[in-house]
């Protein structure tokens, strides 16, 4: 899994990691200065403090050492507020460790500024908005303490407050900056979708009827319901980016509208209003963080599924096409390719006719007619198989001058018979071609009787039997012991019995399958 380590090498000359640094300070500075306009209680403590999100952010995507371009914005925000240089060096220090550890553990266990996995939700608001905020609230804290800034008992609320902050600069505008970042949707191509201006005039009219003044206090419920179908809507059709731009139109509408005085979140008490502009802000804040990841570990899991179920499809198809392959080689072999051997052996030794090398050759056809048969995907059932093959062995028992009685239950006396896959087919119809063929070339057969049907001395069997009228083993042909190997093999391959017996008045042969298959 790539992590975003990488990126701390991006910059490849000294120029351009002093001109990240100087614009890290300087968007560091006027998000500060905007911040400390809402102030409460002391000028360095707001609720939301926005440079928090933002060099949490920058360290994130561009590497942990711009870690200086956090202390310099804050050391010029002290200059600009004639901070003292004590008080400032403890907040410069406290504030920067707070990014750099932030960014650092994220980055080692593997934080993907994309926000896209669950796990990645929670590790940014543990680490990066709840745990590394402890460290710029305690030294901050700390600091002012030290230098007698702070009014007496109000310690330990102006931490808490500190930390809130710090902890709504991180939820607030530190995901929407990744998420601006890295997320889904290129942003020419959210541009020019028709649809994402649509959503945004909506936001637009929204927010000017929230924050115009014109609706009274009573209705503060609808700053935080009213923006949720949107951002809905944009994550789900416009993805992260699309969610992170409305959300921060609300949250620019608010930041303004109460730091003028109106809007639903405007209260007597200022410490109130505060407080429900924080909760404001967290909760659009957290919003598109939850919603990015829930959307983007849907969409990946889709496509995972479906990569995975193409990828089984495939296999699936390549083993169909190889264990296709390996039979229809076998059934070459064991039925056209000796056939031809053995018609070929009778040209070596010269001593055959052109009758029985016509009858020969006539064999060789009839087995590859079958083995072409065997491929018919249209050919869906065990019974279908078995009229093929009916209609291939008759040519060849008429010239042999033999009767073939066929008898074969109906379907539903053996409906596990449907649960025959195509190879368990063939072996059948190999069994029955085996021993019909047998009985005509090598015992001069007759009468020839095939039974297919429930076995009534095992039910739990069903029985395939063929009795013929010839003269047995005894006059068989030298390949006779081959094709017994061959039907005895297959029957294995069915899972069945196979039992031949043989004298001069006859053979049978006689195949049990099971009822119940396991597949």
């Amino acid at each position: 899994m790539p992590t975003t380590r990488p990126l701390e090498r991006r910059f490849t000359s000294t120029a351009s990691y002093c001109a990240a640094l100087c614009l890290l300070a300087a968007l560091y500075v006027v998000l500060a200065r905007a911040e400390l306009g809402l102030a409460e209680h002391h000028d360095n403590i707001t609720l939301i403090w926005a440079p928090t999100g933002l060099a949490l952010a920058a360290l994130i995507l561009f590497g942990t050492n711009l870690w200086p371009g956090v202390f310099f914005g804050l050391v010029a925000v002290s200059v600009w507020n004639a901070t003292p240089w004590l008080t400032t060096l403890g907040i410069g220090v406290g504030n920067t460790l707070e990014a750099w550890i932030g960014a650092t553990l994220l980055l080692r266990i593997h934080f993907r500024p994309e926000i896209d996995r669950v796990q990645d939700v929670v590790a940014y608001m543990l680490i990066g908005a709840l745990g590394c905020t402890l460290v710029s609230a305690t030294v901050g804290i700390g600091t002012l303490w030290f230098a007698g800034t702070i009014p007496e008992g109000q310690t330990g609320f102006l931490w808490v407050q500190w930390w809130l902050g710090d902890v709504g600069g991180a939820l607030v505008v530190g995901p929407s900056l990744l998420l601006i970042g890295r997320g889904r949707s290129a942003w020419m191509a959210l541009f020019r979708r028709a649809e994402y201006w649509v959503v945004t005039l909506i936001c637009v009219g929204t927010v000017a009827l929230i924050f115009s003044g014109l609706l009274d206090g009573s209705v503060a419920l609808l700053a935080f319901i009213s923006p949720l179908p949107l951002i809905v809507w944009a994550g789900t059709r416009l993805g992260s980016r699309g969610a992170v731009t409305i959300t921060l139109l609300f949250l620019a509408a608010a930041r303004l509208g109460t730091a003028r005085g109106v809007g639903p979140l405007v209260v007597d008490d200022g410490q109130e209003t505060m407080l429900l502009l924080w909760g404001y802000g967290v909760i659009m804040g957290t919003i598109p963080l939850i919603f990015a990841a829930a959307v983007s570990q849907r969409d990946r899991a889709e496509a995972l599924y479906r990569e995975q179920l193409t990828g089984r499809l495939e296999a699936e198809r390549e083993q169909s096409i190889l264990r296709e392959r390996e039979r229809f080689t076998r059934e070459m072999h064991d039925g056209v390719g000796g056939q031809l051997i053995r018609t070929l052996a009778m040209l070596e030794r010269g001593n055959a006719s052109r009758a029985e090398l016509a009858v020969s050759l006539r064999h060789a056809l009839d087995d590859m007619r079958i083995s072409i048969d065997s491929l018919d995907s249209s050919t869906r059932d065990v019974w279908s198989d078995l009229g093929r093959l009916r209609v291939r062995l008759e040519p060849q028992l008429k010239r042999a001058g033999a009767r073939l009685d066929w008898n074969v239950a109906e379907v539903n006396e053996i409906a596990e018979m449907a649960e025959l896959t195509p190879e368990q087919r063939l072996h059948l119809v190999r069994i029955i071609q085996e021993a019909i063929t047998n009985a005509v070339r090598h015992g001069g057969a007759r009468e020839i009787s095939m039974y297919l049907g429930p076995d009534r001395d095992r039910p739990d069997r069903i029985r395939m039997a063929i009795f013929d009228d010839g003269s047995g083993f005894a006059s068989g042909g030298p390949d006779q012991g081959h094709g017994m190997a061959n039907m005895k093999t297959r029957a294995d391959e069915l899972d069945a019995e196979l039992e031949i017996e043989s004298n001069d008045a006859g053979t049978c042969v006689v195949l049990r399958l099971p009822r119940h298959r396991s597949g």
